[in-house]
Parts: structure tokens; sequence; C-alpha cells
């Protein structure tokens, strides 16, 4: 039986060796990223997400054990500065809730273990209103195949039609995923089904390595995404990649990496374009901004 923290640690494995990459499209962003600050919170931050109005950063603490990983809902500032509002009332429950994600109406997507033990369902939706979410419910048509697979990380579009998830593999006994793939789904309804075309769009995306931590452009011509060797070694970095695309209905072009140093994870794609994610700064994960050039 997957035990809770698996998921934790399958969001913060180990990464991609820098050498053996170059930097994606330098000349598009600033040379250093920014160090976000959340005024009124205390502790590690991880998986940010930059609501489509740029209004809210929603994110997770830290998901390692002893913490009691929860969503926090920040308001924005200004653009490296947010206040926190504190745990988002109506998402969290007594197991591991992480990576929100949000569309333009309200829709409001995160990963949770509350049921997974006897369902398989490890995504969830409610409605975002008045800073707290409503009439939360396991997200239909996505839930693991088999005990052993999880969805473990997932992002809503931003017109709500396409849900961008990762179906990872677990092997007995280990706390990392042996396979990590992005895949998409399409909503019909109040339901989403796999788009059979996954594998064609993301085939220059998708590698023997683990590909995880996804997240579209306002128009779904860019992907941005973490990626991590496979077997993940204890050592090794994380690094975030970025593919574009000249129409949201073809493959992703050949992916490459952001000029970021160190253990770096889990993009969020600002309404200005400039990105959002977490970085390990001595054992302790922080929030970042790397802006456009000017």
């Amino acid at each position: 039986m997957l035990s809770l923290r698996a998921l934790c640690l399958a969001t913060t494995v180990a990464a991609f060796a820098a050498a053996a990459t170059r930097p994606a499209h330098a000349q598009a962003f600033a040379s250093e990223p920014e160090r976000v600050t959340i005024d009124g919170f205390i502790g590690e931050a991880q998986n940010p997400f930059i609501s489509r109005d740029g209004r809210y950063l929603f994110f997770n603490n830290r998901n390692d054990a002893p913490e009691r990983t929860n969503i926090v809902v920040a308001v924005r500032i200004d653009a490296r500065t947010f206040r926190s509002l504190g745990p988002l009332v109506g998402a969290n429950s007594p197991s591991l809730d992480s990576t929100p994600s949000m569309d333009r109406m309200g829709r409001f997507i995160f990963v949770s273990m509350r049921s997974y033990e006897r369902t398989l369902h490890s995504v969830f939706a409610g409605v975002f209103e008045n800073d707290e979410v409503r009439a939360v419910r396991p997200v239909q048509g996505v839930a693991a195949p088999e005990r052993g697979r999880i969805i473990f990380d997932a992002e809503i579009s931003a017109d709500g039609g396409s849900l961008y998830y990762v179906d990872g593999r677990f092997i007995f006994g280990q706390t990392l995923p042996w396979e990590a793939d992005i895949m998409i789904a399409r909503r019909y309804g109040q339901r989403f089904a796999r788009d059979r075309r996954y594998e064609r769009l993301f085939e220059n995306v998708n590698t023997g390595a683990l590909e995880y931590a996804p997240s579209t452009s306002a128009d779904e011509r860019e992907l941005y995404f973490t990626r991590a060797p496979r077997p993940p070694a204890p050592f090794s970095r994380p690094q975030i990649w970025r593919a574009t695309r000249g129409d949201p209905s073809v493959p992703f072009n050949e992916p490459e990496r952001l000029p970021l140093e160190g253990h770096v994870e889990a993009p969020s794609v600002a309404p200005d374009g400039s990105i959002y994610f977490h970085r390990r700064d001595d054992g302790r994960f922080r929030l970042y901004r790397l802006p456009r050039a000017r």
C-alpha cells in the first residue's frame, strides 16, 4: 500500500544534469530570478500557482514529514510581494493537499490524497469564491488506472477545457516514481477524458526521464515543466524546461532548459509571461520569480 509521503517525495524528485543541456531562450528572460516575499507566512513554500488575472498566489507548504501539507492563498501587493490569507478554506483535509491551479472562471483544481486508498482519486475540483473553495469533489475521468499509480500533478488550462496532468508509476517499497509522463484530458461537461493524441502532442516532451509539474500559458502555446532523471538520484537537481508550439492543436516542439541554477521545480506562468517556481536553498524551499527580459 502506497504511503501518503510517497506523493510528497515524488514532487521533489532529484533531477536532470545541467551539464547535458543548454539554456532555453535565455534572451527572453532576465538573467537572475527574484525572491518572492509572502507577508504573514512563516514556513517553506512549494508548487506556486498564479491566478490567471494575477491577483492571487496559491502554493503549498513543504510536503515532507512531519509537515501537514496544506494549500495556502495570498493576495498580490506587487509582482514580488504577496500577503498571506492563510490556509485555503474549503480545500484542505487531514491528508496531503497540494499543487493548486485555477481557470479564468474560478474552477479550482488541486491534488489531494484524502481518498486515494479507497477510490484511486487524487485530483479534486471546487469553485473559488470570496477567498475560499466550495463544492469540492473528485474530478471524474482522471483517477489512477490501478493501485501503485498516482496522478500527482495537474493544472487546468486558462479556459477550463483542458487538464494537463502527470501519471506516475511507483514500484512497491520505493518512495519516488519509477515513471512520470505529462498527459492531457479534455473536459466534457463535468467530466474529463484523456486525449488519445497525448503521445503525439508530447512526443518531444516525454522521455525516459521523469517529466512532471506542467504549466501552460493562457493560449496553451507555451508549456513549462520539470524534468528529472530516471531512476531518480538523491543528489542531482531538477530543472525547468520550456516547449512551444504555433497552435494548441499541434505537438510541442523540442524543449529547452530555462537559465536557472540549483534545484528548481514547479513553474507557473503569470499573465505578464514571467515564471514563478520554487527553489531549494540550503535545504529550505522558497518561491522565486523569473521576469521576462525588458
